[in-house]
């Protein structure tokens, strides 16, 4: 009998045509894409057969800004084919998106969540217009005014037992606590910061040892928030004082 796994997240592309100040992902730093699919594809395999994986969120940076977007959409379903699955995008590619991917999107039942920006904001009629037009499946999120910063600059107490961002993020082949622990070496080489950065558990791991790692925070976890502190929404700039950090007081 397969274990139950409630939440999955995984990138489809690292890169994003947005850039939002304080992404999770730390999306606005990455330079080059390290998406490889052979990878993906044997990691999502491999937790298929271990896990009922009950709810995937395939995003990014922005997932389509990958060319076989369509095509991992296929794949995915043909692996995972009774898990809800999402596609997360911030809208700006969506009229552009062809007639084999919108065949795909509807064949295997993929919902497209679209992510709602200010600055995305005047494209929001024509994306829910060409949505319908296509009748896949959808929803589009409330106005996103604000973003949380999560980092801290001192180590605190953690915020392992209120954390609301826990999830299990797949990244390569290894499952990580959250987006900040899977990525914040983005930071660290844009920032010249040094937080931890946690090497992950490998989905090949047994179940018995992948449960004990999530039982436990990371080291990351003890210079986290939880949440809490929020900045308005904005593009990124040249910050010298990186967005992703609370300032002290």
């Amino acid at each position: 009998m397969k274990i139950r796994m409630h939440y999955l997240e995984a990138h489809l592309f690292d890169l994003c045509n947005l850039g939002c100040a304080g992404c999770s992902h730390f999306s606005p730093l990455v330079s080059e894409n390290t998406f490889d699919e052979e990878v993906y594809l044997r990691a999502i395999k491999r937790l298929a057969s271990v896990y009922n994986v009950e709810y995937l969120r395939l995003l990014g940076g922005e997932p389509l800004l990958n060319p076989r977007c369509a095509e991992l959409l296929k794949q995915t379903r043909k692996r995972m084919r009774r898990t809800k699955i999402e596609l997360v995008s911030n809208g700006l590619l969506i009229p552009q998106c062809d007639e084999y991917f919108w065949r795909v999107v509807k064949k295997n039942k993929i919902v497209i969540c679209i992510s709602r920006y200010p600055a995305t904001e005047t494209f929001a009629t024509k994306v829910e217009q060409v949505l319908n037009d296509r009748g896949v499946d959808y929803r589009i999120s409330p106005p996103i005014q604000t973003f949380s910063r999560f980092l801290t600059e001192e180590m605190g107490e953690g915020s392992y037992e209120k954390c609301h961002i826990r999830l299990n993020v797949l990244k390569g082949e290894r499952l990580y606590h959250c987006a900040l622990s899977a990525y914040v070496s983005y930071h660290n080489s844009e920032y010249g910061s040094a937080y931890a950065e946690e090497k992950g558990i490998s989905v090949f791991s047994t179940p018995g040892e992948v449960e004990e790692y999530f039982r436990k925070p990371c080291p990351l976890c003890s210079y986290c928030s939880g949440g809490g502190y929020d900045m308005p929404w904005r593009l990124i700039t040249s910050d010298v004082q990186s967005p992703w950090v609370i300032e002290k007081e």
